[in-house]
């Protein structure tokens, strides 16, 4: 008997010995992981933050809407890696995901999706779950919060998503604002993301259970393809684990997902101001004191109508700090057609925006077969480009957008093709090309996109001893190519980044394809590696939707094209380009600093329409950019006073750094009601804040409404220590030039501020 019972406690012993359990440390967080392929305990901070014996991931096979939680064991590697593999028998799935810790706290996973179904094409959804403990969980948000910080109290039954929808006329796609899912439960905060560098498409959501214990997940849609040369039968995913502090919500979560990647947040050039359209010589002395800094401009048009023109503009252009860039819709080739070709070849059954005209698909390829063998010079760009070679990178690089190998045309614009002026009055229509480096093209070394877009401009800057600054890089996020899918197999031969795929409206089925979003990283990254070695900067715009994802490789993130005189674009919108840029420049694009759509050439008009844009891009530093008014004196005069103000305070505030952790407090009934954004660090060098009369909702705001909204007071405090010093004195209102009475109460800097409706006010603290 003692011999059976000595077997028992030694079996016992021996499987305690083999069922190992791993842990492993990130930052403040502790990973136990269990042999069994289950996370067995989650701590931050030495706290147990899990619910233990929990599985991490699980599939969808989006076909046939079949979800599998994975099996699977953990291993321990020499080097201290932990490695999960695991499958799904039910969906003939594997994983293979390695975890190491980073040296940013985070804990970083790289998994691989290996399709084992024999099927040529799969469309599966990777989800991620992290189980934690009960507690009062927080989901912290964009949008939808009580107060700035982000912060929105869950509930047991809901799940919590922040999405947006990514449009295009066959179909949408959701995926979340920010590129993480981030919650506290008010002692600790922990995050979800993906690095930018590795762009996913992404949807993070929280839910409860009545218990209130939470499940923080990531589902990322993958389309797993034998025709991927680069990833046959498999697709990959980067994600990150972190810990952040809980007393600041999203802007704690924030300033961790910066910490990680830190280089990515900030400009390669500084702050040198705003964005402007082809700003003649003789205004670029006022256009640099209104705080412009890009004059974006079609080098190769210049070049070709006056080259002593061009080059005395260039030159003039540099003498006054404003950097010239090179112009690109790198996503499109906008072709001249006929007179009324598009009313010909009209096809009201072609899904399309609402501003641009149907045509039938088949109709544009052999419009393009017509530029076959043609040797003339291209109507399209200035330089030695002919038809054939315009011919062949159209046949090389535009997508098909669906089965028939049909190409899309973007026809916005009907009527309005006037590159030069000089077809002003013709049919235009944008092919959706795709830029990725890597696609071979016939000839590659010298019929090449780069050099339909900027190799005249190059060259005629080389014969006059010139260069420019930086490239302009275009993304209409609508209208141009980064919403579109690809179906060409060859393009995705030589693609980087996973297929995904979407149900399709005209007959329901489901498709495997590229979508364009993520094909345009390979060009970014090469754009950006030609950027360094030539010193130029990159410039591009946007709307929030792709911030994201320009934001590895963009020095200035232009925020959009607003036109309307009578409202002001969503404040939510610009936050959501200081939170994604980090401290890089943002811009705008502001037709109506044009004077535009009626807005009166006079003092009134500049104080009506103008004036109440300028004060709303303060709130987060945002330099007020214009088309194209310097080629109109007489406006220009007008505005100088305001955008001269604005644009220094706007300066200043960039110098001085945007800093995701306010540090103030704000107290007060209104407290809620009032943004506050902190900038700089150092009161010594510059300690800064802005604060915004929150308008009435988050969509377009209309002027009238801005001039309704009532005024709001608070009470701002600071502790000097958290700047480290021992007292601060002085607070100033910079619009107004007033000082503000400020009191000390318990070694803290105390001081009541009102604010008018719809204001920004500007405050620097000593």
């Amino acid at each position: 008997m003692m011999k059976f019972f000595s077997a028992i406690l030694c079996s016992g012993l021996l499987f305690c010995w083999v069922r190992a359990d791993f842990i492993q440390k990130a930052g403040g967080q502790q990973f136990r992981w269990g042999e069994d392929g289950t996370l067995q305990e989650y701590r931050v901070g030495g706290k147990p933050k899990s619910v233990g014996n929990a599985r991490l991931f699980a599939a969808l096979d989006a076909e046939t809407g079949k979800r599998t939680d994975f099996t699977g064991k953990f291993t321990a590697e020499a080097d201290g890696t932990v490695r999960y593999r695991g499958s799904a028998p039910d969906l003939a799935l594997e994983l293979d995901v390695l975890f190491r810790p980073d040296a940013t706290g985070f804990l970083r996973a790289q998994a691989t999706l290996i399709n084992r179904s024999g099927q040529k094409e799969r469309a599966v959804e990777l989800c991620v779950s992290l189980p934690l403990a009960a507690g009062s969980w927080n989901f912290n948000a964009l949008e939808g919060a009580d107060s700035d910080s982000g912060a929105v109290k869950t509930t047991p039954g809901h799940v919590y998503e922040e999405l947006r929808e990514i449009a295009n006329p066959r179909f949408t796609m959701s995926l979340s604002r920010l590129p993480f899912g981030a919650v506290d439960d008010g002692e600790a905060g922990v995050m979800l993301a993906h690095p930018l560098r590795q762009p996913r498409f992404a949807r993070y959501g929280f839910s409860v259970d009545d218990a209130g214990c939470g499940t923080l997940t990531m589902k990322t849609p993958l389309g797993i393809s034998a025709d991927t040369a680069k990833f046959p039968n498999r697709a990959t995913v980067d994600f990150l684990i972190g810990s952040f502090r809980a007393d600041r919500h999203l802007r704690g979560a924030l300033a961790r997902y910066h910490e990680h990647e830190p280089q990515l947040f900030r400009s390669h050039i500084g702050y040198p101001g705003a964005w402007a359209l082809w700003i003649p010589d003789f205004s670029m002395a006022a256009a640099r004191e209104c705080g412009m800094g890009f004059n974006q401009r079609e080098w190769d048009e210049d070049f070709a109508r006056d080259p002593a023109e061009a080059v005395r503009i260039l030159d003039t252009t540099r003498q006054y700090g404003i950097k010239s860039l090179l112009y690109s819709e790198p996503w499109s080739i906008t072709l001249p057609f006929p007179r009324n070709w598009h009313k010909v070849h009209q096809d009201l059954s072609v899904r399309q925006f609402e501003d641009q005209v149907p045509v039938k698909l088949g109709a544009v390829k052999e419009y393009v077969e017509t530029l076959r063998g043609d040797p003339a010079p291209t109507e399209r760009f200035a330089g030695e480009l002919t038809n054939d070679e315009l011919y062949r990178i159209l046949q090389n690089s535009a997508i098909e957008i669906n089965d028939n190998g049909d190409w899309r045309l973007n026809c916005y614009w009907a009527g309005q093709f006037h590159w030069g002026r000089k077809f002003k009055g013709q049919d235009s229509g944008a092919v959706i090309v795709n830029p990725d480096p890597e696609i071979q093209k016939p000839n590659r070394d010298t019929i090449t996109y780069e050099k339909a877009r900027y190799g005249y401009a190059w060259k005629q800057l080389a014969k006059h001893g010139r260069k420019a600054d930086g490239f302009y890089i275009d993304s209409e996020g609508f209208a141009m190519g980064w919403s579109e899918c690809n179906l060409r197999r060859d393009h995705w031969k030589v693609a980087d980044l996973p297929l995904t795929y979407a149900t399709f409206p005209e007959d329901g089925k489901l498709r495997v394809f590229q979508h364009m979003i993520l094909a345009c990283n390979d060009f970014l990254e090469d754009m950006r590696r030609r950027a360094d070695a030539l010193d130029y900067c990159i410039a591009t715009n946007t709307w929030t939707h792709f911030v994201n994802f320009l934001t590895p490789y963009g020095d200035m993130i232009g925020a959009g094209e607003f036109f309307n005189k009578d409202w002001i674009a969503p404040l939510a919108d610009f936050r959501e380009f200081r939170y994604s840029a980090g401290r890089k420049l943002v811009t705008t694009m502001d037709y109506v600093l044009n004077y535009e759509g009626g807005v009166p050439v006079t003092a009134e008009g500049v104080a009506t329409y103008l004036e109440p844009r300028l004060n709303t891009y303060l709130q987060y530093g945002i330099f007020a950019g214009t088309a194209n008014s310097w080629n109109q004196p007489e406006k220009v005069a007008l505005l100088i006073p305001a955008m001269k103000r604005y644009a220094r305070w706007t300066l200043m505030l960039n110098e001085a750094g945007w800093e995701e952790i306010p540090n103030v407090v704000l107290s007060g009934a209104a407290a809620g009601k009032v943004l506050v954004e902190r900038w700089g660090n150092r009161p010594g060098k510059g300690l800064y804040y802005t604060l915004r009369n929150r308008p009435p909702h988050n969509g377009n705001v209309t002027l009238a409404e801005l001039a309704a909204w009532p005024a709001q007071r608070v009470t701002l405090q600071w502790n000097p220590g958290d700047f480290g010093v021992t007292e601060l004195t002085e607070v100033t209102e910079l619009i107004s030039g007033r000082k503000l009475p400020v009191a000390q109460r318990d070694g803290k800097l105390v001081c009541d501020v009102e604010i008018p409706g719809g204001r920004t006010l500007l405050l620097q603290v000593k």
